[in-house]
C-alpha cells in the first residue's frame, strides 16, 4: 500500500482563488472554473453552480458541494448527527462533496480515509475542497479493490462507496467478492452507504442486480433509498427507523 498524502486539520493545503464574484454570479448562471483530462477521465469540469462547486464529466455529476442531493438524503435518513462515527472511509473522493456535506450541512468533523484512482481528481479535490474543510484526511491514489484488500478487519465506522468511470460502476465493485471486503472492514455496528445510480430505467435494473445479486447475500438485513436518481444501499434497515 501507498503512503498516503496526509491532509490534516489545520489548513497545510493552498486553497483555491476564485474571486468571491463569480460565486455571487453563479446563482444565475454556470460558471466555468477548470477543465481537464486524465488517463481515467478523458474530461473533468469543474463548474461553479448555485455559490458551490461541481465535478461533472461528459455523463455524470460526480460532486456538487452541500448540494450532492443523495448523499444529503440518506444522511438525513440515518440520521447521521446521531452516530457514534469517528473513522471514514470514502471508495471514490470527487472533489471532497461528502466529507464537505457532512462538516457543513450535519456539522459533524471525522477522520477520512479516501481512495482515488484518478490524481487529476486527487488534484482538483486538494485545489478546491479539501483546503476548507476542518477534518484530517489520508488520501491514497489506488484502486479502491487493491486498497480495500490490504485494510485490516473492523476500521470504519462509516463506509462511502462513490465509484463511477461516468454513470457506471465498474464491474469488480459491483460483485459478491467486493461487498464480502466492505463488510469486513466495517467496524461493528458500521454503517456502509453504497451509491448506484438509477436514473434511467436500465440504470435502474442495474441498481436492482447489484442489490438483489451481490448485496443482499451479504447483507441480508440490507435495504436501499430511492432519492429518485440514485439508488443508496445501505447494509442495515433498522437504520432507517
Amino acid at each position: 500500500m501507498k503512503t498516503p498524502r496526509r491532509t490534516a486539520p489545520g489548513r497545510n493545503l493552498p486553497g483555491n482563488s476564485i474571486p468571491r464574484w463569480k460565486y455571487f454570479l453563479s446563482y444565475f448562471t454556470d460558471i466555468p472554473v477548470e477543465s481537464l483530462s486524465s488517463r481515467v477521465h478523458p474530461e473533468l469540469n469543474v463548474t461553479l453552480q448555485q455559490g458551490r462547486l461541481q465535478l461533472s464529466t461528459a455523463k455524470a455529476v460526480y460532486s456538487f458541494g452541500d448540494l450532492y442531493y443523495n448523499f444529503s438524503r440518506v444522511f438525513s435518513a440515518i440520521r447521521v448527527r446521531e452516530r457514534a462515527i469517528d473513522q471514514v472511509l470514502l471508495l471514490g473522493l470527487g472533489l471532497g462533496s461528502i466529507p464537505e456535506l457532512l462538516e457543513k450541512k450535519f456539522r459533524r468533523t471525522y477522520h477520512y480515509t479516501a481512495v482515488e484512482i484518478d490524481e487529476a481528481i486527487i488534484h482538483l479535490a486538494q485545489q478546491y475542497t479539501l483546503s476548507r474543510l476542518k477534518s484530517g484526511f489520508d488520501i491514497y491514489c489506488a484502486d479502491a479493490g487493491a486498497y480495500i484488500r490490504a485494510v485490516p478487519d473492523g476500521v470504519f465506522a462509516l463506509v462511502c462507496v462513490d465509484l463511477f468511470i461516468d454513470d457506471l460502476i465498474p464491474a469488480p465493485f459491483t460483485g459478491v467478492s467486493f461487498m464480502e471486503e466492505l463488510k469486513r472492514v466495517l467496524a461493528p455496528g458500521g454503517i456502509l452507504v453504497f451509491n448506484c445510480f438509477a436514473m434511467e430505467s436500465e440504470d435502474r435494473r442495474r441498481a436492482q442486480r447489484v442489490f438483489e445479486n451481490s448485496f443482499l447475500p451479504v447483507f441480508p438485513n440490507g435495504t436501499y433509498l430511492d432519492v429518485g436518481t440514485n439508488w443508496m444501499l445501505l447494509n442495515d434497515r433498522t437504520l432507517l427507523d
